[in-house]
């Protein structure tokens, strides 16, 4: 049996891979070892060893999954244990969270129904997301196991549970209007303009007048080209998803518009670092900085956007629009984050008349049991 010796690269393929007859199937194939080169080198000399010894010949060893773990795991893919690096991590799951329960267990003894009651167990202690994580490491463990020690990997079809998602923070209308009072100037039109429009923070950061249309009442969110303005250079900026939207203005905050522009130094931007022009470098530091100054220790630009979507949802808005306003490629992405937000209403159901109300009182026991003399027919009205 000839024992593969060359790390190769396939050009449809990422990673390195080598190439070997394969007796069982009377061929040469190509299996691959990993996507760097120090852990290729490697795997090549286990996969050496494993042919040499007959392990992919089926003749698997029993072996525990600590045994395992210990001798080939966390020598061969584990050498990091620092905490904070990705290796550290999975060796503190699996030495804190894994061993414990199926150390001693026989890797063709580990079943999928034992895993998933651990695993339930596991999202009721810890969050979703870490749960996964966990989950996580045994299941590329048991991957890794495949093919080597034993013949089915019995974790593949573990299910995991999508992260809870977390419902976003927002501002309340009097809150909004506290805030609003307690600024002045380019700090108070920023924070007016994002609640009032919803858009992002990469989106006000690039707006510029000719965005804004003071007449009809309308802003305009579209990507721009860099260019050079009057010796100052613009860089260009392209919106998320690609797609030009336009958000109608309220006449109050035109209004403010048509005040804040008359004492604008500069012509382009609306909110621009300096009376010189440029853009503000750091939104998001800069945004921190205008809630700080109006009383608010822990506020973000994000803020804005959520208190809008929060706002127009509870006063009869709905997600098809909002979706619209707020430049989601999809109404799934709108429905996910913002769908808390909605109005409870009565359930349709109480609402539905079928025409029993005028009704005849039903017998005593519920069904009819005489004849169909004197009964008038009905004649079904057919569609189509």
């Amino acid at each position: 049996m000839s024992l593969p010796t060359e790390i190769k690269k396939r050009e449809d393929r990422q990673g390195y891979w080598t190439n070997y007859y394969c007796p069982a199937r009377r061929q040469k194939q190509w299996k691959k070892l990993a996507n760097t080169m120090p852990l290729a080198r490697r795997a090549l000399r286990k996969l050496q060893q494993e042919l040499t010894l007959g392990v992919n010949d089926k003749s698997f060893e029993t072996i525990t999954l600590s045994e395992y773990y210990n001798r080939h795991y966390k020598s061969d893919f584990l050498s990091d244990s620092g905490s904070q690096s990705w290796a550290g991590k999975q060796r503190l799951h699996i030495e804190q969270f894994i061993m414990p329960t199926f150390g001693s267990r026989l890797l063709d003894r580990l079943t999928l129904y034992d895993v998933q009651a651990w695993y339930n167990e596991l999202c009721t202690k810890h969050p979703r997301k870490y749960a996964n994580h966990i989950a996580g490491t045994l299941k590329r463990m048991m991957t890794r196991a495949e093919g080597r020690f034993i013949l089915v990997n019995p974790v593949r079809k573990l299910k995991l549970l999508k992260p809870q998602r977390r419902i976003p923070d927002t501002l309340t209308t009097e809150q909004v209007g506290q805030i609003a009072e307690n600024l002045s100037g380019r700090d108070k039109m920023f924070f007016i303009l994002g609640v009032s429009t919803g858009i992002r923070k990469a989106e006000l950061q690039h707006l510029q007048w000719s965005d804004v249309d003071l007449i009809h009442g309308r802003l305009f969110v579209r990507s721009k080209p860099a260019r050079t303005v009057k010796g100052v250079e613009v860089p260009g900026h392209v919106i998320k998803d690609c797609e030009d939207r336009v958000i109608p203005l309220q006449e109050s905050c035109v209004k403010l518009l048509k005040e804040y522009k008359g004492k604008a130094t500069n012509e382009m931007l609306l909110f621009p670092a300096t009376t010189h022009g440029g853009i503000i470098i750091n939104m998001s530091e800069y945004a921190t900085t205008v809630f700080q100054r109006a009383g608010i220790r822990k506020g973000y630009a994000n803020l804005m956007r959520h208190t809008f979507a929060s706002i127009f949802l509870s006063q009869s808005g709905n997600l098809a629009e909002l979706q619209q306003y707020m430049g989601h490629s999809s109404i799934k992405t709108t429905e996910d984050n913002y769908a808390a937000f909605l109005p409870p209403k009565e359930s349709t159901i109480h609402r539905l008349d079928f025409g029993l109300i005028n009704s005849t009182k039903l017998q005593s026991d519920g069904y009819h049991t005489g004849t169909d003399d004197g009964k008038k027919s009905i004649k079904i009205n057919k569609i189509g």
